[in-house]
Order: C-alpha cells, then structure tokens, then sequence
C-alpha cells in the first residue's frame, strides 16, 4: 500500500513539472503574439525558467523516495518515506502555485511581466554603473508601439518614468541616456500601430513638462554651462511634435492645448509650432491655429527671434479665403505687427532654406501685394 502510495506520489509530481516546465514554451508559441517574440527571448524566457530549477530537484528527491536504490541502506521505512514524499510534493506544489500568480496573474500579463523585466535590467545596470544598453530603451519602446492604447501602454510609459526618476540628476546633464530615454517616451505615443488614447499622450506630455520645468530651474540656478536646449530638449521637441500631428490626425482637438503649451516651453520650438500650424489649417481646425499663432509670437519674442514663422503662417491664412484672411489681418493689428520689405524678405528667404516652397510663394504674393513696386530680394 505505501509503495502504491509514494508512485501516486511520484506521477503526481511529474506532472506538476512538466506542467511548469511547459508553461515557457507554451505561452511563447500559442499566446505571445508575433512582435514581441523577438524581445520575450531575449528577456523574458529566462527569467521565467530560472524560479522554476527547484522543481526538478524536489522531483528528483520523491522519484528517489518512490524508487529507492535497494543496495543503500540509509533510506527510511516506507511509512517515513511517505510523510517525506509527501511533504516534499505539498512543498512543490506550494512552489509551482506561488509561481504561477507571480508570473501570470498579479503580473497583468505577458507583455506587463517584460516591460518590468526589461525596467529591472536598465536599472541595474545604471546602479551598477555600467553603461545602460540602448537595446533596452528600443525593446521598451517596440512593446509600446505594438501595444493596445490604454493599459498595455500606460505599463510601458509607467516603466520609462520610473527610470526618469532613477536618472533625474542626469537630466541636468544632459547625458546620452536621458536623450534615448525622453526619446522612447514620445515614440511609444507618436509611433503607435493601434489607436491611440489620449490618456496616454497626456501622460506623456505631462513628463515632458516636468522635464523642461526642470531644465529650465536648472539653467537658471547653476552656470551657463548648462544650456536647456541640449539634446534632451531637441529630442523632447521633435517627439511633441509628433504626438501633436497624430492627435490632429486622430481627432484629439484636446491634446492640443497641451502639446502647444509643452512644446512653448522649448526654445527655438517656433519651426515645429508653424509646421503644426499649418497641418491643423489643411485640416480646418482654425481654433489650433489660433492658439499655434499666440504661441510662435510669444516663442519667438523670448528668443529674440525673427518673425519668420509667425509671417508663414499669416501668409497661409491669408490665402485661405476671405473669413481667413481678414482673421490674419486681425492676428497682425492685435501683435502690433506691420508688414514691411524687410520682415517679408527675411521670412522668405527662412522658408526658402528650409524648402518650405509653398510657404514661400505666399509670401512673394504678400510681398507684391503690399509693395507692387518693390523688387523681388535676392535669395
């Protein structure tokens, strides 16, 4: 009977083990979809796999209770080898359900368990202080981009803004890790594959915020030698504007107001202000204009800056149509802005560099029509 008992015993637990030990295999080829496959085996399958090397050897010990070698004599009556087989298989068992809530249930699913393992090794290597891979921030950034908008975005740009607070002294810095960092943060958002959230963009933009907040505080107590427009902020200002064109794109009107508040705080952000300027104009979205118009005038006066795009994209709407134009005209008497030769062959010869080609040519007719007797400035 004992001996009926300790195979029960036996069988029991190999099932539990080939359970377990399938489970790696199981997920990654029927559950896991294909875009992460490539970062779950570079992350995740051996992190599942590592808890699970005390299953074997509990195993190996009940198969040795089951089925002693008879020459040794140092193995107990069968009776005691039952209560060990049994506490061993208890043991086990408790081992393999800890196991699995951990790694499938309170971890909210494959995808939240790799974002917090891939967190986990960018942490430690910075604590260790060895150079972060870039790999890393790429393979957080893949899982956002090909996630569902929402939850499944919001662990990954949770897991990013925990690195931010572990690495907030370099932002001061402006290290290679923080523009990679700030970087991943936009692209999850602005590079999207599923439909986006708005919660999502405004989380985003919110960290942004603080970030140029603190540069901003920073460079006012410390040196010159800490400019806020380094390569963290360029990184931040291509990044708005890319979750800006998607949210006009997607019919997020109340983004906006954010992004063009965020992306004001950018020196030098006037380009990418007109360029959305003009993507909401194409769109009819004459509100976003209205406020982009405020903002280039109120980004360009603290830089000391031509009003090169400020007049593009007058010109724009001076050309839009009648209701347009004489919205444009009343954009220029509350700026106090006039047009002259001067300002007119500056913002011309800006866009003609920057081969904004149709922004030109609505210039060169607004430059005519004011001074029909004037002469074209050379380029």
């Amino acid at each position: 009977m004992n001996e009926d008992y300790l195979q029960l015993m036996a069988e029991m637990a190999v099932t539990v083990v080939v359970f377990l030990l399938g489970i790696p295999t199981l997920v990654s080829q029927i559950f896991l979809p294909d875009d992460i496959r490539r970062i779950s085996n570079k992350n995740y399958l051996s992190h599942i796999i590592k808890p699970l090397v005390l299953q074997p050897v509990l195993l190996l010990f009940i198969l040795l209770l089951a089925f002693p070698i008879q020459s040794c004599p140092a193995f107990p009556l069968p009776l005691w080898r039952c209560i060990l087989s049994t506490t061993l298989f208890v043991f086990m068992l408790g081992h393999a359900l800890r196991y699995l809530y951990f790694n499938l249930i309170q971890s909210q699913g494959y995808r939240a368990k790799t974002v917090e393992i891939i967190q986990g090794k960018i942490l430690r290597q910075y604590k260790q202080g060895q150079g972060i891979e870039g790999d890393y921030y790429k393979d957080l950034e893949h899982l956002g981009i090909y996630s569902k908008g929402g939850l499944e975005t919001g662990f990954v740009i949770e897991a990013l803004e925990k690195i931010l607070k572990h690495l907030e002294e370099e932002i001061y810095e402006d290290t290679p890790n923080i523009s990679l960092l700030v970087r991943s943060i936009g692209l999850v958002v602005a590079n999207s594959l599923e439909p986006g959230s708005r919660k999502n963009m405004e989380d985003v933009l919110e960290i942004y915020k603080g970030i140029l907040i603190k540069l901003s505080m920073g460079n006012e107590e410390a040196s010159a030698s800490r400019p806020i427009y380094g390569n963290a902020a360029r990184a931040i200002k291509d990044c708005i504007y890319k979750i800006a064109i998607v949210s006009l794109k997607k019919d997020y009107p109340d983004i906006m107001p954010l992004a063009l508040n965020t992306l004001t705080l950018v020196p030098y952000s006037s380009d990418k202000l007109f360029a959305i300027g003009v993507q909401a104009l194409e769109r009819m979205q004459y509100q976003i204009v209205s406020n982009v118009l405020s903002e280039i005038m109120d980004r360009d006066n603290e830089d000391n800056y031509k009003l090169n795009n400020f007049l593009g994209l007058i010109a724009h709407l001076y050309f839009n149509g009648a209701a347009s134009k004489q919205f444009a005209e009343k954009a220029l008497l509350n700026n106090n802005v006039v047009f002259s030769k001067t300002n007119l062959a500056d913002a011309m010869e800006h866009h003609f560099i920057l081969t904004n080609f149709p922004t030109f040519n609505y210039l060169e007719q607004l430059y005519f029509q004011y001074f029909p007797h004037g002469k074209l400035p050379k380029i």
